[in-house]
C-alpha cells in the first residue's frame, strides 16, 4: 500500500488516540510509505480534549518510522454551521460566545491541499490552512442569521477558562493572519474553489473575502485562502 490518509477523528481520546496507534501498527504491517494525516491549527495553544488527542496523534506519526505530512486546518464552515444551529433553537433571542475570532475554512480547500500533499510525497509539517478572513463568532453569528432569514436578538455570552482565553488571543487560527490583524489573512498559493464564497454560513462579505496581500508562506506558516487567488 503506497499511501494512507488519515481523517478519522471523533474528539475523544479512545478513538482518535488509540485509533491512530492501531492505524500505525497495521499501516507498518502493509508496508505503507506515507502516511497523511489532518489536524488543527492552534492545537498546542488551546487546551480540550480533541486538541489533546490530535497532539499526541501527531506525535505518534512523527516517531512511527513511517514516511508522513501532517496538515493543521482552521474551523471548518460545517462545524460553525453545527455550532450556530445549535445555539438559535430557541425563538427570539440566542446566546452566543460574540468575542471568539475564528478563520472558517471550505471544507473543499482542505480536500484540495491533501490530493496536492499525496502526491507531492512525504513532506512532513507542511504550511497550516485557514480560511480567507478572521472574523469574530459575533460576526459570523450574524452573517449567519442574515443569510436564514432568521430574526435573533444575540446575547453575548462570556466564556471562562483557559480554552477560551487561548481562542480570544487568536490561538485557533493562522499565525501569520493573527500578526496582520483580524482582518488581514495573508493570500495563500493554493487555488480556491467556490467554497468558500458559497458556503454553509452564506457570502462572507465578498469585497474582504477579495482582499489579498502578498505574503507568502513559510514552513509551518499558514496559507489562507483568498477568492482572488481564482
Amino acid at each position: 500500500m503506497d499511501v494512507v490518509v488519515h481523517l478519522a477523528g471523533k474528539g475523544n481520546w479512545k478513538v482518535d488516540f488509540e485509533g491512530t496507534r492501531r492505524l500505525l501498527e497495521a499501516a507498518q504491517e502493509a508496508g505503507v510509505s506515507h502516511l497523511v494525516f489532518i489536524s488543527i491549527v492552534g492545537i498546542e495553544k488551546v487546551p480540550y480534549a480533541l486538541s489533546k488527542a490530535k497532539l499526541a496523534s501527531e506525535d505518534l506519526i512523527e516517531h512511527s518510522g513511517i514516511p508522513w505530512s501532517i496538515l493543521r486546518a482552521t474551523q471548518f464552515h460545517y462545524l460553525i454551521d453545527v455550532v450556530l444551529n445549535f445555539l438559535t433553537r430557541l425563538p427570539l433571542v440566542a446566546l452566543v460566545p460574540t468575542d471568539l475570532p475564528l478563520q472558517p475554512i471550505a471544507e473543499e480547500e482542505v480536500a484540495r491541499r491533501l490530493v496536492e500533499i499525496v502526491q507531492a510525497g512525504p513532506s512532513g509539517r507542511v504550511p497550516d490552512i485557514g480560511g480567507p478572513q478572521i472574523l469574530t463568532s459575533g460576526e459570523l453569528s450574524r452573517i449567519w442569521l442574515k443569510q436564514r432569514g432568521m430574526h435573533r436578538a444575540i446575547l453575548p455570552l462570556w466564556l471562562p477558562g483557559k480554552m477560551a482565553r487561548a481562542m480570544r488571543q487568536g490561538g485557533n487560527t493562522c499565525p501569520v493572519a493573527w500578526q496582520n490583524g483580524p482582518r488581514h489573512a495573508p493570500g495563500g498559493q493554493y487555488l480556491p474553489s467556490t467554497g468558500d464564497r458559497h458556503n454553509k454560513l452564506g457570502s462572507l462579505a465578498p469585497a474582504a473575502l477579495s482582499r489579498r496581500d502578498e505574503h507568502g508562506g513559510r514552513k509551518n506558516t499558514c496559507h489562507s485562502m483568498s477568492s482572488s487567488d481564482k
